[in-house]
């Protein structure tokens, strides 16, 4: 088998580095970290869990879906919803308040748990600026209340199980994983004020550093 050098070894290591990324945040990191065979099919025939290979993964799945662009400066779209502890969650009975609206791809998955604790952590200095979180994926209520016991999550998450809530917000859309296109929901977040009027939009959330702007945003409001 003949080895790459110079730059296309390099080029490989990065499209692999890339898809290990995407494929911690769908909980696969650690079986990756100890079966290097399997780190060599994930960059060679893009597998998934539960059997999904995207080598037969649809190209156009989403083509005809028609995703909401919402804007800052919009109004943000309403909801009803379940959320953890069996109960409901709308999103008018926080008006007056500023709320930090969330989506995440799937609870206890790397990435999705450093972002909930980075907002864990802030949450004092978030309430104390007149401010709610309130997070959004398909997981169920029931996923949700395991996920808020193991981190000692103080803020509601959301249960969008028809992703109806996503597809207002356009984050559930395609997602894109070396050359193959799939469906999933996009790390958004959204500053919505008291009034109701989405004032910041974040389309590519940064997890280490995100709880930081967003406090900073809230003392721009």
């Amino acid at each position: 088998m003949q080895r790459l050098g110079g730059v296309g070894a390099l080029a490989a290591q990065s499209q692999l580095d890339a898809a290990l990324g995407l494929l911690c945040d769908l909980g696969m990191s650690r079986v990756l970290r100890h079966k290097p065979w399997l780190r060599k099919r994930a960059a060679r025939r893009k597998v998934f869990p539960r059997g999904i290979d995207l080598g037969q993964a649809r190209p156009d799945a989403a083509a005809g879906m028609k995703e909401m662009k919402l804007r800052e400066g919009a109004a943000a779209p309403g909801f009803t919803a379940p959320a953890n502890g069996g109960g409901e969650v709308s999103l008018s009975q926080f008006r007056g308040q500023a709320v930090v609206l969330y989506f995440y791809p799937k609870d206890n998955t790397p990435g999705c748990n450093r972002e909930a604790c980075g907002f864990r952590d802030a949450h004092d200095e978030i309430t104390a600026r007149g401010a709610v979180v309130l997070g959004v994926s398909a997981d169920s209520a029931a996923r949700h209340d395991k996920f808020i016991d193991k981190f000692g999550l103080p803020f509601a998450l959301v249960a969008d199980g028809d992703k109806s809530i996503c597809e207002a917000y356009g984050v559930w859309g395609d997602k894109s994983f070396m050359g193959r296109t799939f469906l999933g929901i996009k790390r958004r977040t959204f500053l919505i004020d008291a009034d109701g009027v989405i004032r910041k939009i974040w389309p590519k959330v940064k997890v280490a550093t995100h709880a930081a702007e967003v406090l900073a945003a809230l003392d721009e409001l």
